[in-house]
This record gives structure tokens, C-alpha cells and sequence, in this order.
């Protein structure tokens, strides 16, 4: 939903919007190589209508077109397929319009080349090195469906320590599989400290940090969890999980200190743990106060292995503390901004704290605010937690509003939000609401609610995911509201942006009105893959069979490293968060309107 201070369709930036009669133009204003360019066009007059997009150097010849498309049911999406081999310059986009084969519509507007159009990724063996070990790297170019780059691909490779200074350079190395694989020798007395490894192409880069250090490799890893793990005022007592083992599995006999806060309180005790490495520690409050802040309580826990008296300290644990147990909390599905004319719409959680799991089911929740006098609901919190609910907000109402929740008979179980007027030159809103919070699988449906504060005849949706256009339409709404159903489709994972929009004409002006709402798509990755070895244990020197699935046709790139290696950092290898980032990178998640492109509005 629109958030305060956006206005009419600015909320879409990265894209153009033109009006000119009864067009709507809707087009990124970025454009990349080697990937179609949509433009979604939306007529509401009568008449055979048809379009055609051209994208060329400003003053110069076109370099990419359009066909000519007729459009049907008054909406069109005109797909501009762009050379991979397209230069740097200035370029512009120009729609031309037909009614009934005569011309209607002509307009250009400028466009900028966004070279970075495919995903780089850099993965190290580890991420801690000794003077003279060999640091092994791979450098991964994909697509925007993951998929390895299909042309050849020249790209720049460089290593600099601590002070940026390059040891080495490789210039134009080529792949064609999309994946390069090399390595570099440390010295035996490299500037110590955090080295960076930088890929980079025309197409994308990516750098990575590594540390050059003289360490030796853990012998057992430590980790502290706390039991539960927040605080709550008032209580005495609570426990912290200690588990020490081996990197071969068996548990660390020893002693074990506990360091609360920055030191203030020390505990020391004998470690007794059982086969599974754990040790349970009472902690009494009263003991640790003076460590305690107002936010939270830092523990870390040092365990010392006997009789080697080989010392290696846990995560550090940042306890919060709270004053209940039970969360409430409004939504971010909740409304953020008001339209006056339409209600206002808030979703309330109650949770537990340690599981997360709903509390108080069945219980009565209250909600009060002031729209120009006192209002109240009532509600009950159902088995999810949830309570929902709508306040109409009238025509003339412009103050913020601000809202409390209670739940009836808990003392200090309450919350707030606050909602800012959202308003239009011609005082028509739209809202748009999605029927679901929740990820949406591939191929699941959802619904989408439009409303508006007037009668349009006609409205307009897209799906943005990825940095383009994947689905559009033009949609009938009787009255002042409708229904539509969507699918979830892979394009738009792992996050989308849907958008509907229509245009308000009094006579004298034009005005676009809009909504979005962000929605998350699961299965960000086609191929599934699975990895088992043929038994949890071998002893050393002897075979191990491993066997991946995954689909037809994959090709594999493997890393296998001493579980030790990773107890002295992480960072090296390339995660399903590292993937997700990149499309928010390249501007293909749902932070559209945070990116540095700009929106521009024509109306003719």
C-alpha cells in the first residue's frame, strides 16, 4: 500500500507512465542487454486500436522495435527484444499509437542502459587462510533464471590485501559454461589481515572478503543458547545451554566460564554433559542484575578442555528482556496511510514469545481511536492469533489517526499505530488488497481487492518482478469495487510488486490514481537438488559414496571442507540469501521504490 508522502503512481518508481487522451503507458525507465523491454499499454476509447514501441540513440537511428500490435480487449504488452551487443549512449523510447490505422498517438521519452543485467557470484573454499595455503575460488555468471550465461563472457578477476594493494590480476578470462575455476598461492609472509576477491564483467560483478591470518584450527567448537531465549522482567530464574564437542562428534570434558554483560559478572563451573555435549546452567537473576541493561543481557561462555587446558568461547548471546510474555503487535499488512473514503484495514497478532506460537485464542481484543469522535471494536482473537478488522473512514476526515489494541483482562498487553491521510489532486483513491500475508507457492491463485472513492469504468493491473513487466490486463469495474483472481507464477519470485491504476478525468484535468501491495513468492529456484552420503561416519582413509539428485542434465560443482575450517568463520560460499540479494540488487526484488530511477508522469 502507498506509503506516506508518495503520490499517484510515483510509488512505481523504475517506471514510465504516459496518459494522452485515453492511452495509459506504463514501461521501465531502465533498460539491459540481451532482455526483452516491456511496455504495457491500456486504451479505454473506441475503435480498433493499435501500438508499436521503438527504443533508439537520441538523435540517432533505432536499435531495437516492436511489432505493430493490435489490442485486444483495449490492452496490449508490446515486447522490445534487446540486443545482448548493445552500446553505452543516450537513448530514447517512443510509442506510437493507431485508431483505426490513422496515427493518435506519438510520444518519446528518455531511457538509460543499465549494462548489469546477470548475476555474479564468487565462492571460496573457506574463508580463513594461513601464510602459503592456496586459496581455490570460482566465479558463477548467471541469468535471471539462474541459468548459466549463454555467451561468451570476458571477465576481470582481482585479489588485494588489507592495505589495496593487488597481488594478482586475471584480465579477460573466458567461459562459456558460465562458471570459471582458479586459484591463487599465498606467500609465506602475506600482509596478514582482510583480503577482497573482486569479479566483474560488463554484465555484473561481485567481490568477496577472505582473511589471511597465522590461527590453529579449532579442536572443538562451543555454542550458547538461551533457555528460553528473552527475559522477562520479574522472573527469577532462567537456564543456558552450553554444547561442546569435538569436530568428530564426541563431547569436551572440562570447565566452562560464563561471562555476563561486559564483564560485570563472572560464573565458572565444571562442564556435565552427556554423549550429546550439552550442559544445562542455572542462572538466577538476582546474581547477573548488575550485568542486566535496560535492552537485553550479553552472555558469552568460554570452555577450557582438561588436560590440555585448550580454551574456545561460544556465539555471543544478546538476551532481550521484555515485560511480558505475550507479543501484540499490529501487521505491516495493516494500513499505513488512509484514503478518506475508504476504510482503513488493520491486522493484529498475538504471539507467544518463546514459540511464536498464538495466545490467548478466544479471547476479547479491543481497538479505539478518534475520527472525530471516540470509536471502539470489539474482537475476538481466533486459533491463529489473528484479529482483524475495518474502521470507514469519513470523507472529510484529514488528522493522523491513531489506533490502540487491548486484550481484555491482561494488564499491560496493549499496542499502538499511526495511519497519515493519503490525498489526490481530484480527492479519488484507490486501494488494491491482497487476499493473503503469507508466501505463495508457484501455481497457487490469489485474489486481489480494488476499491476507489469514485465510479471508473475501467482500471489497470501489472505484476513487476525481476525489474520487468510480467503480467497485465485491463479489468471492468462495475461500481466502485471488484475481485480479480491471479496466479503465482515463477517469473514472479522471489518478491513482486502488484499495481493498480486508473486514470480521473473531470473535464478540466487527468489525474492517475494507484495502489501496490508486495507479495512473496516461493521457489525461487527450479531446480531442486539434494545431497546424501552413503553413511554418517567412515574412518579415515576409506571411501565414502555420495550421490546427488537434481534434474536431468545438471552439471556439478562440488566443495568439501573440514568441518573445522568452518568453525572459524562462514561468508565463503554462495547462499539462497546471496541469490534473493542479487535480485534486489539488480532492482528486481520489491524495493522499487527505494532504487535511484525515477518516475515520470506525461498527460496530454
Amino acid at each position: 500500500m502507498l506509503p506516506s508522502g508518495l503520490m499517484s503512481v510515483l510509488l512505481v518508481a523504475t517506471f514510465t507512465t504516459v496518459v494522452q487522451g485515453n492511452y495509459f503507458i506504463v514501461s521501465p525507465s531502465v533498460f539491459r542487454p540481451n532482455e526483452d523491454f516491456k511496455v504495457e499499454i491500456t486504451y479505454t476509447g473506441s475503435g480498433t486500436a493499435s501500438a508499436k514501441a521503438t527504443i533508439g540513440i537520441m538523435g540517432g537511428a533505432e536499435v531495437a522495435t516492436s511489432t505493430e500490435q493490435t489490442l485486444t480487449n483495449g490492452q496490449g504488452l508490446l515486447v522490445v527484444p534487446i540486443s545482448p551487443n548493445v552500446e553505452k549512449g543516450s537513448y530514447k523510447l517512443t510509442v506510437v499509437g493507431k485508431v483505426n490505422g490513422q496515427e493518435a498517438f506519438r510520444n518519446s521519452t528518455e531511457v538509460r542502459l543499465v549494462m548489469e543485467n546477470s548475476f555474479v557470484f564468487i565462492q571460496l573454499d573457506k574463508s580463513m587462510y594461513k601464510p602459503l595455503q592456496t586459496v581455490r575460488f570460482r566465479v558463477l555468471s548467471l541469468d535471471q533464471e539462474l541459468k548459466p550465461v549463454a555467451q561468451t563472457v570476458r571477465t576481470d578477476i582481482s585479489i588485494v590485501d588489507g592495505n589495496n594493494n593487488k597481488l594478482e590480476e586475471w584480465l579477460g578470462v573466458e567461459s562459456m559454461a558460465g562458471v570459471i575455476e582458479n586459484s591463487y598461492q599465498l606467500s609465506d609472509q602475506p600482509p596478514l589481515g582482510k583480503w577482497k576477491i573482486t569479479a566483474k564483467h560488463k554484465f555484473g560483478e561481485d567481490t568477496k572478503e577472505f582473511t589471511v591470518e597465522k590461527y590453529v584450527l579449532p579442536k572443538f567448537e562451543v555454542t550458547a543458547e538461551a533457555l528460553p531465549d528473552y527475559i522477562v522482567d520479574g522472573e527469577k530464574e532462567f537456564n543456558i545451554k552450553v554444547t561442546s564437542k569435538y569436530t568428530y562428534g564426541k563431547p569436551v570434558k572440562g570447565k566452562a566460564k560464563f561471562i555476563f554483560g561486559n564483564g560485570e559478572v563472572v560464573k565458572e563451573t565444571m562442564l556435565n554433559t552427556g554423549e550429546d555435549g550439552v550442559h544445562t546452567e542455572k542462572i538466577m537473576m538476582r546474581d547477573v542484575s548488575t550485568a542486566k541493561t535496560w535492552n537485553g543481557l550479553k552472555v558469552a561462555v568460554n570452555v577450557t578442555e582438561e588436560p590440555a587446558q585448550v580454551t574456545e568461547t561460544s556465539n555471543q548471546l544478546n538476551i532481550p528482556v521484555y515485560s511480558q510474555r505475550v507479543k501484540l503487535e499490529f501487521l505491516p499488512t495493516s494500513s499505513q496511510v488512509y484514503r478518506s473514503g475508504l476504510p482503513v484495514q488493520l491486522r493484529m497478532k498475538v504471539s507467544n514469545l518463546v514459540d511464536k506460537t498464538p495466545a490467548h485464542t478466544g479471547k476479547q481484543l479491543t481497538v479505539t481511536t478518534f475520527l472525530g469522535s471516540n470509536q471502539e471494536k470489539t474482537l475476538t482473537i481466533d486459533s491463529q492469533g489473528m484479529a482483524t478488522t475495518d474502521f470507514d473512514i469519513p470523507p472529510s476526515y484529514t488528522n493522523d489517526i491513531h489506533f490502540t489494541a487491548r486484550v481484555v483482562g491482561v494488564d499491560g498487553l496493549s499496542e499502538s499505530h499511526q495511519v497519515k491521510e493519503y490525498r489526490t489532486k481530484l480527492n479519488t483513491v484507490l486501494s488494491l488488497e491482497v487476499s493473503t500475508t503469507q508466501a505463495i507457492e508457484v501455481g497457487n491463485s490469489f485474489d486481489i481487492a480494488i476499491k476507489s472513492t469514485a465510479t471508473l469504468r475501467h482500471v489497470a493491473y501489472m505484476v513487476l518482478a525481476r525489474g520487468v513487466i510480467v503480467e497485465g490486463g485491463k479489468l471492468n469495474m462495475p461500481g466502485t469495487g471488484l475481485t480479480h483472481t491471479l496466479t503465482a507464477t515463477r517469473p514472479m519470485s522471489p518478491m513482486a510488486k502488484v499495481i493498480v491504476y486508473g486514470v480521473v478525468d473531470n473535464g478540466t484535468m487527468s489525474e492517475i490514481i494507484a495502489d501496490s501491495e508486495d507479495i512473496e513468492v516461493s521457489s525461487v529456484f527450479d531446480n531442486q537438488v539434494g545431497l546424501r552420503f552413503s553413511a554418517d561416519t567412515r574412518r579415515a582413509g576409506t571411501a565414502v559414496d555420495l550421490t546427488i539428485t537434481s534434474a536431468p542434465n545438471s552439471k556439478y560443482y562440488l566443495l568439501a571442507v573440514d568441518k573445522s575450517v568452518l568453525l572459524l568463520g562462514t561468508g565463503n560460499d554462495i547462499t539462497q540469501g546471496d541469490v534473493i540479494s542479487g535480485f534486489h540488487k539488480l532492482g528486481m526484488g520489491t524495493l522499487l521504490a527505494k532504487t535511484r530511477d525515477s518516475l515520470r508522469c506525461w498527460v496530454m
